[in-house]
């Protein structure tokens, strides 16, 4: 009996491993990126920490009561939308460069244009926001926009690496479309795994101000939140950022309030 289940937890460990292993779950700081998180102020324990006190679950909850009303609880109606969400699909490549613009692209994914510059903030443009295609698929009416239908961006900006936000599919397929990449400490490793160069990375932590193209700035601010791709929390970078440019003051603020 003993044996039985040390040889079906060897299995499922080199089962994770063979799962986890796959592009689509990012890739790990080393070397001298690593060092860099590691000095942040922000990183405590070998991981980043939120400003304030921020527990996992709300009050009332444990693990296996949300994933049980997650997989199981399907009897509140209001779960999903009850039709289809209204959206218009926009054709984002023949937009004037020189017009201002904020569209929608679903769930956290948005594009914007302003003073004669582009960003792509988000992008989730595959329809599921998870790592298997079957898993967390977008709500009808929020899924109308594809990889194909992005332009060439100036900026592409990532709040976070969860999946729902650092779309693994989406970034791969518009790699040749993006200029630069502005992303938090720790999250670049995954992008340089899917092709990216490292001398696109604006890779940062809060209190960074970095000057774009067209006398725009981009602030990383703090946000109350966490990140992971695998099993391991909080060992890349989470951010909101505030965007200045010539004639307006943005907040870009991902999964923080």
């Amino acid at each position: 009996m003993i044996y039985g289940l040390i040889i079906l937890a060897v299995i499922i460990i080199l089962l994770y491993f063979v799962i986890t292993g796959q592009e689509v779950f990012g890739s790990e700081a080393k070397g001298e990126r690593l060092q860099r998180m590691q000095r942040s102020k922000h990183y405590k324990n070998k991981q980043f920490q939120n400003l304030t006190y921020t527990p996992a679950l709300a009050e009332g909850y444990s693990m296996p009561k949300v994933m049980f009303n997650f997989l199981f609880d399907k009897k509140d109606p209001h779960l999903k939308p009850l039709r289809n969400i209204p959206s218009v699909h926009t054709d984002l490549k023949n937009l004037p460069r020189d017009q201002d613009v904020f569209i929608w692209l679903g769930h956290s994914s948005y594009y914007i244009q302003t003073d004669g510059v582009s960003f792509l903030i988000d992008p989730v443009l595959s329809s599921y926001g998870s790592p298997f295609r079957f898993f967390n698929k977008a709500f009808a009416g929020a899924d109308i926009f594809r990889p194909e239908d992005i332009p060439a961006v100036d900026y592409l900006v990532i709040t976070h690496d969860h999946y729902d936000h650092l779309d693994y599919p989406t970034i791969k397929a518009i790699k040749t479309r993006v200029g630069k990449v502005i992303l938090p400490l720790g999250v670049g490793a995954h992008l340089e795994r899917w092709g990216y160069d490292t001398n696109q990375l604006i890779e940062e932590e809060w209190g960074t101000e970095v000057d774009l193209r067209n006398d725009i700035k981009i602030i990383f601010t703090p946000a109350r939140h966490f990140s992971g791709r695998k099993m391991k929390r909080n060992v890349t970078l989470w951010t909101s950022y505030v965007l200045l440019t010539p004639t307006k003051k943005l907040f870009l603020g991902g999964d923080s309030g």
